[in-house]
């Protein structure tokens, strides 16, 4: 046997001993009973009765107790004992010390909890690997503007197929398209509205996801348009929809009202290039116009058109290939495709973005980063007033136990073993803090989207998992140090070890004039002063977004999203495409809504307020066509009585009327935005505009008469100056829907539920019906959730460490009455009053606190201005906010140091002097 494995058998003998100590005291006695018996059986053999007998083995062996002894310490593991000791001893302490433990536990926790849910949303959307093959090889390939590149933009299928033919040349192994679609599952009245997306045939093999069941698009899938109706379910929709049948592979469902063919289920954790999207299935590129037939409607060819700009490009890196080198090959691409199309793609480059380690990584692709950035500031600075607090908590403790120091040290514990000890106690409270704060950090986990954390984010998945449960226990590990540290070097000093015999610092002077737990508390001061500051700010800026007028009223008012029930188009029966509603039976279909009760007013739009979606074209002023000075302006589509419906104002000319017919001349409303910049200083009502036409984007334009304009409104989810965007507004009537949005404006007494207005809509016109329902309030509170969300963290955060740091103060002064008890009855007996001492304590804590506020003014006026991206209508260094937020921090310290002050102020002189 070799020595390393004699050793290793000798340790784990040494930890069964040490682990299961009864079992081996009693084979020792086993073992100890059999020698002296077998010896008590020599000696019978030789004569003597058993009594002599066994005198004479217990002589012969010598006393049992020191063989016990040595044995024990053969086979000990001293640290493990000395460490369960100490644990024990910690437990046993804090049990005696309720307050200590009941306030540093839940402080601990809040930090520990908070640091986790932290790690856990930042760990999904920035570190976590995509759950894919070779992640690191995949990369976003991106359109990027010259005039905007934060914001990059998709390719049309065209540029998708250069990018797929010069794939090789430019390192690529693979590229895919992909586009995002919202498709009807099912046959009615059973219809459901289902998140997919289109892809190309290679879009599952440059992913490196394998099917559960089946198997992904073939070539041929994806070569002729409208030839192979086929689809891949998520195994989410499969098991919710389709009870994990797994048969359904093979058979037929319903999209749109055409059949498809199942032929592949791919894992739950297949994930999506846009963070912002969850597809529950995915069809070819090839059959877009079943699944997007409004795209024909409206004169846009998506797979032949340049100027339709509609999809997103991933790629794999080719074997040994390079970022860079991929990178300036497309750069080469980017160019070519420049001078052959410079009308469309001249200002246009090609950007690529490591997508395997981050779901960030298209430039622009949101807010998240610096909303991250920010939460991990703020709690970094909570868990430092965390560890702070329980650090003054300890210190004071540490203070109260000196005599018990004292008698350890004559005892014959040196230093390191009294440090020790403290130092035990402080990690074993962290260790209780943490296990709370992972049950913390699994409640806040589950309920982050509510937070608007993590809203529009359904690609986004947090949860706890063994990479969060370890940085868990590391933080735990780190905040116990941090804790302990200092308190247990102030446990093993030579002053504590005689006893604490050193004289205590008076509020008359002397050698600790601002001693280490006042230094901790001007810390909590400054460090909850910043995050009450950033949260004044951040409050204000929502208050001002709130303040914002709208242009139109969002009392009582919801938007339901109306879909045709039928997809059948005799008019193309090659694809089964819809046709839009007519005016007419749209018209019944708002009538019938404006009968229910509780219903004000009713009305379609294409576009709704807040919404994601938007529509937008170019216009021009009558006479200069020639010159294409283009104006872009935003539409919408909307009906008679949408203006009354929202309660925007008219300020000049007419809305729409039944006059305005298909086939007539074609109308328009503006917003003054809209008509001040086309026609400055003169009226718009009477004039006449071009609006670019789809199906001849160069020629003169669709002639459209301005019959009124309306006042300005903020619309889209943008609010930096969107009261300013030039607004155009298009009736119905001329430009059919295949689906629109019902606006219902209901009365105070309420609004009828969404089974209410289907009923309602279904009776008017039973081909149509809503798949959707949300109110505007709700899309309006959604369009701020990056400021929402900053003011929810800041004032959560903010309060918390404030409460933290007035439970330090309140602890410090109550530590510091306690100490200097006997100051305080001497004072009293030589006459001074209850007030006077009251004032000598408030005014020996608030050098702490007004230290701490200025600290924490100037760290404030430093790190505000990184908030100015999400603060409006105030500024970063806003005098208000930092001069109420300081003052009242200052006053609650204050106040808080006046509970214990009141106590010292009713000592007794004759009971504090008679026991010193």
């Amino acid at each position: 046997m070799s020595v390393a494995l004699r050793a290793l058998r000798g340790l784990a003998a040494r930890l069964r001993d040490t682990l299961f100590r009864g079992e081996a005291e009693r084979r020792m006695d086993e073992e100890f009973r059999f020698h002296i018996e077998m010896e008590t059986e020599k000696n019978i053999r030789k004569g003597h009765d058993p009594v002599e007998a066994r005198r004479r083995a217990l002589v012969a062996f010598g006393g049992t107790e020191r063989y016990r002894e040595e044995a024990r310490e053969r086979r000990r593991l001293p640290l493990i004992e000395d460490v369960w000791r100490d644990i024990r001893h910690a437990g046993r302490a804090l049990r005696r010390t309720p307050g200590v433990t009941l306030v540093a536990v839940p402080t601990l926790a809040l930090a520990i909890g908070a640091t986790t849910v932290l790690f856990s949303f930042a760990d999904a959307l920035l570190l976590r690997p995509l759950p894919v093959r070779d992640p690191g090889r995949l990369v976003g390939i991106y359109h990027v503007s010259s005039k905007d590149p934060r914001n990059p933009g998709s390719f049309s299928y065209p540029d998708f197929l250069d990018i797929r033919d010069a794939e090789r040349s430019a390192g690529l192994r693979q590229v895919a398209v992909y586009a995002g679609m919202e498709v009807q599952l099912g046959d009615a009245p059973g219809v459901v509205q289902v998140e997919g997306a289109i892809v190309s045939g290679s879009y599952f093999s440059v992913l490196g996801v394998r099917p559960l069941l089946g198997r992904t698009f073939l070539p041929e899938e994806d070569r002729t348009p409208g030839a192979r109706p086929v689809v891949i379910l998520s195994e989410a929709l499969w098991a919710s929809r389709f009870s994990a049948d797994p048969s359904l592979v093979g058979g037929q469902i319903t999209l749109d009202g055409r059949p498809f063919t199942v032929v592949g289920v791919v894992p739950r954790s297949t994930p999506s290039p846009d963070i912002h999207a969850d597809p529950q299935l995915w069809v070819p590129v090839m059959m877009h116009e079943v699944v997007l037939p409004y795209l024909r409607a409206e004169g846009l060819d998506l797979l032949g058109s340049r100027s339709t700009q509609w999809f997103g490009v991933i790629g794999r890196l080719g074997p040994g290939m390079t970022f860079g080198r991929v990178r300036s090959a497309l750069d080469v691409l980017s160019r070519r495709e420049a001078e052959e199309y410079p009308q469309i793609d001249g200002a246009w480059s090609i950007a690529m973005a490591p997508l395997g380690g981050t779901r960030t990584g298209a430039p622009g692709t949101s807010n998240l980063p610096r909303l991250t950035a920010l939460m991990a500031v703020v709690v970094g600075m909570v868990l430092l007033l965390a560890c702070a607090n329980v650090a003054n908590l300890l210190l004071a403790r540490a203070v109260v136990r000196r005599h018990e120091m004292a008698v350890r040290a004559a005892l014959g514990a040196g230093r390191a073993r009294l440090a020790r000890q403290t130092l035990t106690e402080a990690l074993l409270l962290a260790a209780v803090g943490g296990a709370g704060g992972i049950l913390l950090a699994a409640w806040g986990t589950s309920v982050l989207p509510s937070l608007g954390l993590a809203s529009g984010l359904p690609g986004l998945h947090v949860g706890l998992d063994g990479r969060v449960l370890g940085v868990a226990l590391l933080t735990t590990f780190a905040v116990g140090l941090a804790c302990g540290v200092v308190p247990s070097l102030r446990a093993s000093t030579a002053d504590a070890a005689r006893g604490g015999t050193g004289s205590p610092p008076t509020w008359s002077g002397g050698r600790a004039r601002f001693p280490l737990h006042q230094s901790l508390v001007a810390f909590q001061v400054a460090v909850s002063l910043v995050l009450l500051i950033g949260a004044g700010l951040a409050l204000r800026t929502l208050w001002n977004l709130y303040a914002i007028p709208l242009g139109f009223d969002t009392t009582n008012l919801r938007v339901a999203e109306v879909h045709p029930t039928s997809f059948v188009d005799p008019g193309f029966p090659e694809f089964d495409s819809p046709s839009a509603p007519s005016a007419g039976e749209w018209s019944r279909v708002v009538e019938s809504v404006r009968t229910l009760p509780g219903v004000r007013g009713a009305a379609l739009a294409s576009i709704a307020p807040f919404s994601s979606r938007s529509m937008a074209n170019d216009f021009f002023r009558e006479g200069e066509e020639g010159s294409r000075e283009r104006f872009n302006v935003a539409m919408n589509v909307v009906s008679g009585g949408y203006f009354g419906t929202m309660g925007i104002g008219l300020v000049a000319g007419r809305t729409f009327t039944a006059a305005d017919v298909p086939g007539g001349l074609l109308v328009a409303v503006v917003n003054e935005a809209l008509a001040s910049r086309i026609w400055p200083g003169g009226s718009a009502v009477g004039k006449r505009i071009w609006m670019r036409d789809f199906h001849s984007p160069d020629g003169p334009g669709i002639p459209i008469e301005v019959v009124g304009v309306v006042s300005n409104g903020r619309y889209y989810r943008t609010w930096r100056n969107a009261g300013e965007r030039p607004f155009a507004f298009l009736p119905l009537s001329q430009h059919p829907e295949r689906t629109m949005l019902l606006h219902v404006r209901g009365a105070a007494s309420g609004i009828p539920t969404a089974a209410e207005l289907r009923r309602a809509v279904t009776s008017a016109d039973p081909t149509l019906t809503i798949v959707s329902m949300a109110s505007v309030t709700q899309a309006r509170a959604q369009a701020v959730t990056l400021q929402r969300t900053s003011a929810k963290l800041l004032t959560l955060f903010g309060m918390l460490a404030g409460l933290i740091a007035v439970i330090g103060i309140y602890g410090v002064v109550s530590f510091t009455v306690s100490r200097r008890s006997r100051e305080i009855g001497v004072r009293m007996a030589l006459g001074s009053r209850p007030r006077d001492v009251r004032q000598r304590v408030v005014a020996g804590s608030a050098l702490p606190i007004l230290v701490g506020a200025a600290v924490g003014w100037l760290v404030a006026l430093a790190l505000s201005m990184h908030l100015s991206g999400l603060l409006y209508g105030v500024s970063p260094r806003d005098p208000t906010t930092f001069a109420v937020v300081g003052a009242a921090l200052v006053a609650v310290g204050l106040l808080a140091s006046l509970v214990p002050a009141r106590r010292a102020s009713r000592v007794d002189p004759l009971t504090v002097l008679r026991a010193e």
